[in-house]
């Protein structure tokens, strides 16, 4: 008896200190016997990370979601954690226990055992969350939101939630009518809302959307409902997605350059007006730059421009790189900015980074 009561006690001080961390605590040191004994005691539910140590996406759960302030104050909250390796001797048995195929798979159960939900795959934090708030609240079941849709109800939750889990079932055509259905029925000031902004971030295919192609005429309607901030945060998103394949050479590579479609996308830039910390200029001069067709000059404009971009934008130029294999002296001076920049990336990116930088290494020699 006593060593039970210490048991408990351990957990609960253990859960007490580490929720006051940005990160999940899981509790590998425990069995999930002992984890439904503390779910029982603690009036908690049980959630499971099923992973593998060769995952990608599990490491990038760890990184970016696990580690997010947000959900690790939920799940620390709301559940006794655990991170199991499906390939362990302990996990084999229980990976085929919850019929685990995939990694990573994340397992939701009661302080009885009982299945609550079971999904996989990395997410975003947001999205993470919100498919265990979806998935655990009766209401909002794919059975429930059908009914609820039925009957007439058009709150932008409920459109939302019944559009995501049509598209999650296969039907994406169908999840998208709906969607733009009630775009259209709306009036401006709600289309300007910010309970509705999930229309402009989750379901604008690309920067020709017709929400998006509003968003950026209506401008001044968000930034008074939703803020400057968060009205530039989703117009950069699309525009710097439509200017990327121009700034690394895709589209002049593939055959998609098209001079008007360029010229329209800067006209567009600058009808945004986008604040400071989101600015495209770099981008577009970068893009102005590989349009001439100069090697040398565009290497020169990244050395210049890249302090002035986001570590993701010099990650994705760097990747192009190889294209400079073909002179010496254009290979040594794609390895020297190469250099700089290596202290910056990720683990997950490394690998790549690293076949990239030795080729050029290899020209540059010879």
């Amino acid at each position: 008896m006593k060593k039970t009561i210490y048991f408990f006690l351990l957990v609960f001080m253990c859960s007490n200190v580490l929720a006051q961390k940005n990160t999940v605590d899981f509790k590998k040191e425990i069995s999930l016997e002992q984890a439904l004994q503390a779910a029982s005691a603690e009036n908690k539910k049980i959630f499971i990370d099923f992973y593998t140590t060769w995952c990608a996406p599990c490491k990038i759960m760890d990184k970016e979601v696990f580690a997010d302030s947000t959900v690790a104050a939920a799940l620390n909250k709301q559940f006794i954690n655990l991170k199991i390796n499906a390939e362990s001797d302990y996990g084999i048995p229980l990976a085929k226990k919850f019929k685990v195929n995939a990694y990573p798979t994340f397992v939701i159960l009661d302080a009885q055992e009982k299945e609550l939900l079971k999904f996989e795959g990395a997410s975003s934090p947001t999205i993470f969350l919100e498919t265990i708030d979806k998935g655990l609240d009766v209401n909002r079941t794919p059975e429930a939101l059908a009914a609820r849709f039925q009957k007439g109800e058009r709150t932008p939750s409920l459109v939302n939630d019944y559009a995501f889990s049509i598209m999650q079932s296969g039907e994406e055509l169908l999840g998208y009518d709906i969607i733009n259905q009630y775009f259209k029925e709306l009036s401006k000031k709600e289309k300007a809302n910010s309970e509705n902004l999930f229309l402009y971030e989750r379901y604008s295919k690309n920067l020709a959307d017709p929400k998006m192609q509003y968003l950026l005429k209506n401008k001044k309607d968000f930034v008074k409902s939703v803020g400057t901030a968060k009205a530039d945060e989703i117009l950069y998103r699309f525009l710097r997605n439509e200017l990327m394949p121009y700034a690394n050479g895709y589209n002049v590579k593939t055959g998609n350059y098209h001079a008007k479609n360029f010229e329209n996308l800067i006209v567009q830039i600058k009808e945004a007006t986008l604040s400071k910390a989101f600015d495209l200029m770099p981008l577009v001069a970068m893009s102005k730059a590989k349009l001439d067709q100069n090697a040398s000059d565009y290497l020169d404009t990244c050395k210049k421009l890249f302090p002035t971009l986001t570590k993701s934008d010099r990650f994705l130029l760097m990747l192009v790189f190889p294209q400079f294999t073909s002179e010496p002296l254009l290979a040594k001076k794609a390895a020297q900015i190469m250099d700089t920049y290596s202290g910056e990336i990720n683990e997950l990116s490394k690998k790549v980074f690293n076949i990239v930088r030795a080729d050029l290494e290899k020209k540059s020699q010879n």
